[in-house]
């Protein structure tokens, strides 16, 4: 291996090792709380840490990695959420760890999670995703419907 295919497998796994991290850091501040200490106004470190029950420093560390994930913000010394963040709740908050989680199975035995060209399962899994991504398509609906003037300019036409 020369240095030029050397310095790409080590840029390699430097890439995996930073997308690794930044999932871990991500599930782990969903399963201590991180983000319901600071879910309804912004907080300082030493707010969040109290909450939690954690030191002061590696709570700063944490809140950092996470603005760098673009999960949180800071401003001011205060923490908050970013949009995204107030998308990501439910079934989504997990990132769909339940498909990642399944692939071994898949791997294993061939059959999916959920069969979408069996009617009776399809017609399930199509309703519970609708309602699921609601939060990514009522934003896109919304600016739709002012576009198009949906509402009270066409209020009592025949499509409304």
């Amino acid at each position: 291996m020369n240095d030029t295919e050397k310095l790409k497998a080590f840029q390699t796994y430097f890439d995996l090792m930073g997308m690794n991290g930044g999932a871990r850091i991500y599930h782990i501040a969903c399963r201590l709380g991180i983000f319901e200490s600071i879910s309804k106004d912004a907080s300082t470190v030493d707010k969040i840490a109290n909450n939690c029950h954690f030191k002061e420093k590696p709570t700063k560390l944490l809140l950092d990695a996470l603005c760098s994930l673009k999960v949180l913000e800071c401003k001011n010394h205060c923490y908050s959420l970013t949009p995204v963040m107030h998308f990501l709740s439910g079934n989504y908050q997990n990132l769909s760890d339940e498909y990642w989680d399944y692939l071994p199975k898949l791997l294993e035995t061939g059959v999916p999670l959920a069969r979408m060209d069996d009617t009776k399962e399809s017609e399930k899994q199509y309703q519970a995703q609708a309602a699921a991504l609601a939060w990514m398509m009522k934003p896109a609906a919304e600016i739709a419907s002012a576009m198009l003037e949906i509402g009270n300019k066409r209020k009592g036409s025949k499509y409304y």
